[in-house]
């Protein structure tokens, strides 16, 4: 993967030198009062000196236990990459050997410090790439969840037995860990998003009864409470269970049926987006993937969902007013060029097309951007500066929470944190690396707004529409009505008018939802206008109206034309001309698909190609 190549200058800064030079002096004092030996080789005393520059936070705690840093296991683990079994190692360990809660609290927190600064040494000094270093913060955490729910779950055997359903069998936690954690994408202080679920219904059969969702209602708390409480050690994770069904105010764990039933008839657009991502975290694999199972047709729809774009603009837009709101333009996750735009753009496909290229339902950016470039939906040189600018302001994201652990995302505004965050990501002053991440932020919201934009040619610059908006409302009197159709080109203005009032007053148009109705509202008068100019409006208009009526149920079809006009053009020519074509594609609306990808208009397949794509079909069945 492409990435920025910029090391620490060997130099440090002047005005964060005197403040990094007593960070190293209070950590060797404190090692020497411990009886831990200081590394003799002087490369070590210049990697501290230099990692104290960037994160003060891990100076504050190795001061304190100076082990974190020095001891013979730490000393190993500086030098290469850990994964999620040796973390699962040592968040047993504290386990095993804790006599009393608070034992066990202080533990897990020292567990936690200690492999944080490890990953942030191995970050700060270039010893690890973004990926590394993201995969690590995910597998840490992943190590902490699922040994301390097995802990917790543990705990609660000898008062209420075992869960089990009607049948005697045990119903295990099945923990799904959403967003960046579910993408092993996690960033350096960041929450922890997860969802609790289990098979079936039933209850506990200990001493005291009760259901198997108080039973793990009751163990998620504690669960909560030892990763997520702040100590004078600091907190392990803190955790946020609000993505779960109904939100907050919905139980905290839910049967299979019970999340089955939620997302078919109540399930949001924005959880289909936070559900991309989503992995099992914690509990049996297979019985994940039988959740999955049910999940994945909600979130990647059969056939080509444009009502994707829609959402994620919509998403987008209240992020950029609270953004502005908030004076948070500086804001490297949410601001214009930010981590969302990035994640927008490739969970925007995803959710459109994920659903009939299966290839697409993967959980990491960095694996679905190249894969939009090899499908053409982005060009080779987007995709390039995408992945540069994720690489760039996932470090300057992570380096901005090392300096004290602390979740921000603003770049700072004091002369001397600026300075820090620069040295950090590698440049010798503030202008230099503030103007490299305009450049990247500058990229991606080019590419972001080319694919998010909103088209309106045509919308407001001919009048006939407005008019004609009001004949499609009934705003006109009949002869009026009559008078506008015959006026732009129509010869049977009569007969043709009756055929609207019938479409716009029928059952099936009160039967719509809002949403369907004002785009078959915006979408009647522009159809009416551009048919006019073909050789024959009323037939074309008339092959065009038993469309409206076949797709306005599932309108997103209708926004995407919308949005698109040079695709709305292109239908309407062919409805123009092909009676048979007309009555096909109005017969399988799916069809639009293809008239919409300009790709294959431009170079259409030949019998190999053919082949291929028939051979991906049957493939997935």
């Amino acid at each position: 993967m492409p990435h920025y190549t910029h090391p620490l200058p060997d130099a440090i800064p002047s005005p964060l030198l005197p403040i990094a030079e007593e960070n190293l002096a209070r950590v060797r004092q404190s090692a020497t009062d411990a009886g831990l030996a200081w590394p003799a080789e002087d490369n070590f005393t210049s990697q501290a000196l230099r990692f104290f520059t960037c994160c003060l936070f891990g100076a504050r705690f190795c001061a304190r236990y100076p082990q974190l840093l020095l001891s013979t296991q730490a000393q190993a683990s500086l030098c290469t990459t850990l994964g999620l079994s040796d973390y699962k190692a040592r968040v047993a360990d504290a386990l095993d050997t804790s006599a009393s809660e608070a034992q066990l609290m202080s533990s897990l927190r020292l567990v936690r410090q200690q492999e944080m600064i490890r990953i942030a040494w191995r970050d700060v000094l270039g010893l690890a790439e973004m990926t590394e270093t993201l995969r690590n913060l995910s597998e840490l955490a992943e190590a902490f969840i699922d040994l301390t729910l097995e802990y917790c779950c543990e705990q609660m055997t000898p008062r209420f037995g075992l869960p089990r359903n009607r049948a005697g069998d045990v119903q295990p936690l099945v923990v799904l860990g959403m967003g960046k954690l579910g993408g092993l994408e996690l960033n350096y202080s960041s929450d922890i998003d997860l969802i609790f679920t289990y098979p079936e219904a039933g209850e506990s059969d200990g001493k005291k009864v009760v259901d198997i969702g108080d039973y793990y209602r009751r163990a998620t708390q504690k669960f909560v409470r030892l990763l997520n409480e702040s100590t004078e050690d600091g907190f392990v994770f803190r955790v946020d269970l609000r993505l779960r069904p109904f939100g907050a105010s919905g139980p905290v764990a839910m049967s299979f049926d019970a999340m089955e039933a939620y997302y078919q008839t109540q399930g949001r657009e924005w959880e289909r987006y936070a559900m991309i991502k989503a992995r099992v975290v914690s509990g049996d694999p297979t019985l994940g993937e039988q959740l999955f199972s049910f999940l994945r047709p909600f979130v990647f729809r059969r056939y080509l969902d444009y009502s994707a774009f829609e959402s994620l603009r919509d998403m987008k837009a209240r992020i950029s007013q609270q953004v502005q709101r908030k004076g948070m333009a500086h804001n490297v996750k949410l601001g214009a060029g930010g981590i969302r735009e990035i994640e927008f753009i490739g969970q925007a496909f995803q959710l459109v097309r994920g659903g009939k290229e299966t290839e697409l339902q993967q959980r990491g950016i960095l694996t679905i951007l190249p894969l939009l470039g090899e499908k053409g939906y982005l060009g080779e040189e987007e995709v390039a500066a995408l992945i540069v600018a994720y690489d760039f302001l996932r470090r300057t994201e992570n380096r901005l929470q090392m300096v004290q652990d602390q979740q921000t995302h603003t770049l700072p505004d004091h002369p001397d944190e600026q300075i820090r965050l620069a040295y950090a990501m590698g440049f010798a002053d503030w202008e230099p690396f503030a103007a490299a991440l305009q450049a990247h932020r500058d990229h991606v919201q080019g590419v972001f707004e080319a694919i998010f934009r909103v088209e309106e040619e045509g919308t407001d610059t001919d009048p006939a529409i407005d008019r004609l908006a009001l004949l499609w409302s009934g705003d006109l009197a009949d002869e009026d009505a009559e008078a506008a159709l015959a006026e732009i080109g129509y010869t049977a203005s009569s007969e043709f008018y009756a055929q609207l009032k019938q479409l716009g007053q029928a059952g099936f148009y009160s039967r719509l939802t809002n949403t369907a109705r004002d785009r078959l509202d915006r979408m009647v008068p522009l159809l009416l206008r551009q048919a006019a100019v073909t050789e024959d409006p009323d037939q074309t208009a008339q092959r065009l109206l038993v469309l409206m009526r076949n797709i306005a149920g599932r309108s997103v079809y209708v926004q995407v034309l919308l949005e698109h006009p040079q695709s709305l053009a292109l239908l309407i020519r062919l409805y123009a001309q092909s009676k048979w074509l007309a009555a096909f594609v109005s017969a399988h609306p799916m069809v639009i698909d293809e008239i919409l990808d300009h790709r294959l208009l431009q170079h259409p397949p030949d019998a190999d190609d053919l082949q291929r794509e028939m051979a991906q079909i049957l493939g997935r069945i």
